[in-house]
């Protein structure tokens, strides 16, 4: 079976305090008039120009998380918490650690997905 191209690159950010939230809201303001950018109040995600239709996107998105993640979609064979950073992409993975959410990631990140 052919492995499918990777469409999107997610990097979440918790969102669980003010610091946490002033600086996303700062940061996105960065892409505000880019081009490739779609920013929305949680979200930012940039899509390559040229050539037309090519991958992958790149998002960064605010969410109730406690760890930073890294996602993959089509999801890697691979879901693990490495040095505090939430890596995978499996849609039934849930975050993990002491305090953790326990939301799948691919939920954390499905208003991105499909843009």
């Amino acid at each position: 079976m052919a492995q499918a191209r990777l469409a999107e690159i997610s990097f979440v950010f918790p969102n669980s305090d003010d610091e946490s939230r002033t600086f996303f809201s700062t940061f996105q303001q960065l892409f505000v008039g880019v081009p490739q950018a779609e920013v929305t109040p949680d979200t930012v995600c940039l899509r390559p120009l040229n050539p037309v239709g090519a991958l992958p996107r790149t998002c960064l998105r605010s969410a109730p998380v406690r760890l930073p993640q890294f996602v993959c979609s089509p999801a890697p064979r691979l879901d693990a918490v490495v040095g505090g950073l939430a890596l995978g992409g499996r849609a039934d993975a849930p975050v993990v650690g002491e305090g953790a959410h326990g939301l799948p990631i691919q939920q954390v990140v499905s208003g991105c997905v499909g843009m």
